[in-house]
């Protein structure tokens, strides 16, 4: 056995060994079987250097029968337990062997390899089935590392902690005890710290849970790796009384015991620091439910706070409504990316600094309310644009949108994750598309205006409809991944086409990413199965794809359409393919029309 790494562990081993529950159940006198319920007790490899199962727990079971012979048994409920067909009961396990990091379900022989054995816990019921009628027999799969260290928690609480104690006594009771274990990396959890004698800042939090679960107190796992000074993936417990809330620490890596511990009450639900530049909220601890709405600290210690930082309401679910006071100046990035619930955001004069992907993905965000007196931005519902219009902010989740005559950018991430928006036309008055400008939305057709110049990486990234574009000859710069890599940015889609000018920045970037590229010339309208002929067969397969899209929708089958066939049979004037596209072919073999494309008002 290992030599234990903690005074607390050698104190807890020392502990009179622990009762083990109902190894079986006593059945009535006239019961059939000789047991209606059975605890079985496993102790996986991961503690056996640290525990031994006690001689009286059992770790199997046979069932009988006293009347009748047991036909056969199966399991009824649960996943724990496997059973033979005459009546033997073992917990379910599975074997892992590890090389380095990699862990497999077989052997592979090399030198230096390890054998996890891990077991199902939890209850089951077996049902039995004799000569005479059936039975069923409930399976309970105990691992005994719990039941050992749930003992060690109950007996250092029956020890130390009091009733009679304050709110805040019986927090500090609760905290110090993960910080009487040395710090290791091996365990993040309390069993495997008790057990072992060592584990991480997991392993502390997940012990001052359980306990807190143990004494009726509410809490939870805090996200502590934003904290100052923190390390990535750190965390600790907020713990409150049902009007104060504390921060709870014992995760501090210290090399002596009793290692550092801390009990904070905390002023507010809002984390801030000193940026440099003044205070930030970096991070917000509240764990409200729907219909909640937010007005962030104006100040802290007596200084105005200025701003938040990146990701600080990133993913929440239940704000609705949010309102930063005056002296905010920047918002960070991503700071209210997938707000599911956000609807409202209320913006001061103050503000200066909107970050790229600040409001992203807030899909039912319909009103940005900015102070008249801002200098810097102005609103008009759910669009943001500089104040003097010359530059798109953020746009939200729309399916219609107009660029005004006043854009000359579009800023980064500004129609990101859009859902709804298919089709966007960018006039001649814009100069530069930013970076991601329309990453990951479902933007399919774009008609990008001669006034282009620069197109940023990874601008139309993740648009897993579009599959062409064309691009002007104004257009001297293209960023990395920018066009052309529609689901993945590993590699662009084998049949996107770039539509531009010989000689042009659009044919360089096709070619250095393996694009094809065509001019507007060498498309042959009309030609929808691209055999170089326009006939009724082209209508044919037009009509396909509109009824048939599962077969011969771009992408579907080898029979399906091309982006270039795409292009080619787009006849009407009218983006994207339809029926009408198809007649207007016939009427071309008729005579009825001379020349494609046709001007047709939609």
């Amino acid at each position: 056995m290992r030599t234990l790494r903690s005074a607390a562990v050698i104190t807890a081993l020392s502990l009179t060994i622990l009762t083990i529950p109902y190894a079986g159940k006593p059945v009535e006198a006239d019961a059939a079987l000789n047991t209606e319920e059975v605890t079985l007790n496993v102790l996986g490899s991961a503690y056996s250097d640290y525990l031994t199962l006690p001689e009286d727990a059992l770790t199997e079971f046979q069932l009988k029968a006293d009347e009748g012979d047991i036909l056969r048994c199966k399991i009824k409920t649960g996943n724990s337990v496997d059973v033979t067909t005459d009546g033997l009961i073992k917990p379910k396990s599975r074997t892992i062997y590890w090389n380095g990091g990699l862990g497999t379900s077989y052997s592979t022989g090399a030198e230096g390899e390890t054998v996890e054995v891990r077991f199902e816990t939890g209850d089951s019921v077996v049902t039995v089935f004799t000569s005479e009628t059936t039975y069923d027999v409930t399976v309970h799969v105990l691992d005994y590392a719990e039941v050992y260290a749930d003992k060690v928690i109950d007996d250092y609480l029956a020890e130390n902690y009091k009733e009679d104690m304050s709110f805040e006594e019986k927090l500090d009771v609760i905290t110090r005890m993960p910080a009487t274990y040395n710090y290791s990396a091996y365990y993040s959890g309390y069993v495997g710290m008790i057990v072992s004698g060592g584990g991480d800042c997991w392993a502390s939090s997940s012990l001052i849970l359980r306990e807190c679960e143990k004494v009726g107190i509410n809490a939870r796992i805090r996200n502590g790796n934003h904290d100052p000074g923190a390390g990535s993936g750190h965390k600790n417990v907020l713990a409150w009384d049902g009007d104060k809330y504390y921060e709870l620490e014992a995760g501090y890596g210290s090399a002596t015991l009793p290692r550092p511990y801390s009990v904070r009450r905390r002023s507010s639900l809002f984390c801030i620091k000193d940026s440099g530049s003044g205070y930030t909220v970096y991070q917000y601890d509240g764990d409200e439910r729907n219909g909640t709405s937010l007005v962030l600290p104006a100040e802290f210690s007596g200084r105005p706070v200025v701003g938040i930082d990146k990701e600080v309401f990133m993913n929440n679910k239940y704000i609705t409504e949010v309102t930063l006071p005056e002296n905010y100046t920047t918002i960070g990035e991503y700071a209210f990316f997938s707000c599911k619930a956000l609807k409202k955001i209320t913006l001061p004069a103050s503000l200066t600094t909107i970050e790229p992907g600040a409001l992203t993905k807030s899909e039912l965000l319909e009103e940005v309310e900015i102070s008249p007196e801002n200098t810097s931005f102005k609103a008009d519902g759910s669009t943001i644009y500089t104040a003097d219009g010359t530059e798109l902010v953020h746009v939200g989740n729309v399916d219609e949108f107009t660029i005004p005559d006043t854009v000359k950018t579009v800023r980064d991430q500004a129609f990101s994750c859009n859902g709804k928006l298919t089709s966007i036309k960018i006039p001649d008055n814009v100069q530069t598309l930013g970076e991601a400008a329309f990453q990951s939305s479902a933007v399919e057709n774009v008609e990008i205006g001669s006034g282009v110049t620069s197109i940023g990486s990874y601008c139309f990234a993740m648009t897993k409809n579009m599959r062409s574009i064309y691009i002007p000859p104004t257009v001297t710069e293209i960023g990395n991944y920018s066009i052309g890599y529609t689901k993945t940015n590993s590699k662009p889609e084998a049949d996107f086409v770039i539509y531009g000018a010989k000689g042009s920045a659009a044919e360089s970037y096709a070619l250095d990413n393996g694009i094809t590229f065509m001019t507007k010339e060498e498309t042959l309208y009309g030609d929808a199965n691209c055999d170089k002929q326009v006939n009724i067969a082209d209508a044919v397969l037009i009509m396909q794809v509109a009824t048939n899209p599962d077969k011969y929708a771009q992408g579907m089958t080898e029979l399906s359409i091309t982006a270039q066939g795409e292009l080619n049979g787009d006849v009407d004037g009218v983006t994207g393919l339809t029926n009408r596209d198809a007649l207007l072919i016939q009427q071309m073999k008729l005579g009825i029309i001379e020349k494609f494309p046709v001007e047709v008002k939609a």
